[in-house]
């Protein structure tokens, strides 16, 4: 039986031309994972290259004392597992299926050899990792400079930009996330992100629809 995979709707895939996805295609391999799976440990040696069919995942870390820091949360269409092929060092974080995930999978060598035979995907790789660097620098500087309320306002204002969609009373994130999921994004406690996010909702600045999913009601928090 002929691979069911639709490459055309994935980013990194979507303008490669019919011969070239076909080509990918019998590579590919399907896996399927439940929420809390253990996708990728930080530390462990990686050989495998990873594609969100469906499904959002989040990519983490440990700090010396212990406490998470959610670096990023992955949705359709995004990869990751891309650095410790490119460089053969362990994985730098770890990525856990926030719920029932999709994924698409590239063996290491099917995958640099794609990149040498189709310069398209290794541009756009290149374009993903230099966002995801200028986002790390980014979050370098809420962590250093920024009160817990102005990164408690720049970390909605981020998921806002990548996990929007336009609703009747404003943008609505299609992700959902607990207290303590924000909380290990800002970078600050539990407490104060319930503090705020109630203010937030106070001043009509932001509602939870049914699913959980938080919805900006004005697009500046600040005022």
């Amino acid at each position: 039986m002929a691979p069911d995979f639709n490459l055309t709707g994935i980013p990194l895939f979507c303008e490669l031309a019919e011969a070239e996805l076909g080509r990918i295609i019998p590579l590919i391999k399907r896996r399927r994972y439940g929420k809390g799976h253990l996708i990728i440990n930080e530390g462990e040696r990686g050989d495998v290259f990873y594609l969100i069919e469906k499904g959002q995942v989040k990519v983490t870390r440990q700090s010396l004392d212990g406490r998470e820091k959610i670096l990023d949360i992955l949705s359709d269409g995004s990869f990751f597992g891309e650095l410790s092929i490119l460089d053969q060092m362990p994985r730098s974080a770890t990525v856990e299926a926030m719920g029932n995930v999709s994924i698409l999978t590239l063996h290491s060598d099917d995958f640099l050899r794609l990149l040498e035979e189709i310069p398209q995907i290794a541009i756009k790789i290149i374009r993903v990792l230099s966002r995801r660097l200028r986002a790390a620098d980014s979050q370098i500087e809420d962590l250093r400079f920024k009160t817990s309320r102005e990164k408690i306002e720049s970390m909605f204002i981020k998921l806002r930009e990548t996990h929007g969609v336009d609703d009747p009373r404003g943008t609505r994130l299609t992700i959902s996330l607990t207290h303590q999921e924000l909380a290990d994004m800002a970078g600050c406690s539990r407490e104060t992100v319930c503090r705020y996010v109630k203010e937030l909702r106070e001043r009509g600045c932001l509602d939870v629809d049914e699913g959980k999913r938080y919805i900006f009601l004005r697009f500046n928090l600040g005022t």
